[in-house]
């Protein structure tokens, strides 16, 4: 499967708006893929989006038709919670996003997105990655109800006495025990 990544930059009139959101969305359409679609898209979602600036529903309504109907997902934003602050700070947006198709939420469950500090930008910076930590099989888990069984730590206690065996299976032993 083809993965598109898509770096978009939307202007500040709604019509091309909407037609940049009625081409990236018949793209999908016709290209079967994974996508990433970010950057800027001048627009913002709900009104806690904006701080300073006059919140437009009818334009917040379009741009989430088109993350919804295109089955994309809004990935959160660690470390902040504007993208864009104009220079005195009087005005703050939540405008820059990375939207990500449902399978390439699966593939990538681990991804994040975090924001840095703006810097010299009245935008800033994002980063998405995958803080993938796959330490492979989970050999053993002991749930703290198991402790409260009847016979429960005599039957570990014997089984690691009386059975000649290696901890992970005495452990293994115990878990199937416990279930029962």
């Amino acid at each position: 499967m083809i993965h598109f990544s898509l770096l978009t930059f939307t202007g500040r009139k709604r019509w091309g708006k909407i037609r940049l959101w009625n081409f990236l969305s018949e793209f999908k359409q016709r290209h079967d893929g994974l996508y990433t679609i970010f950057g800027d898209f001048n627009e913002v979602r709900e009104e806690a989006d904006r701080f300073g600036t006059i919140f437009n529903p009818i334009e917040a309504n379009h741009f989430n038709n088109f993350i919804n109907n295109g089955g994309l997902i809004d990935m959160p934003i660690g470390g902040r919670r504007f993208t864009w602050m104009k220079k005195s700070g009087t005005k703050m947006s939540l405008i820059d996003r990375f939207l990500i198709s449902h399978v390439v939420a699966g593939i990538f469950h681990d991804a994040r997105l975090d924001a840095f500090n703006r810097g010299w930008s009245d935008h800033v910076p994002l980063f998405f990655h995958v803080d993938s930590k796959d330490f492979g099989h989970i050999p053993f888990k002991v749930f703290s109800s198991w402790m409260q069984r009847d016979g429960f730590k005599t039957f570990v206690e014997k089984s690691w006495i009386e059975d000649d065996m290696n901890v992970y299976f005495v452990l293994e032993n115990a878990k199937a025990e416990a279930k029962n």
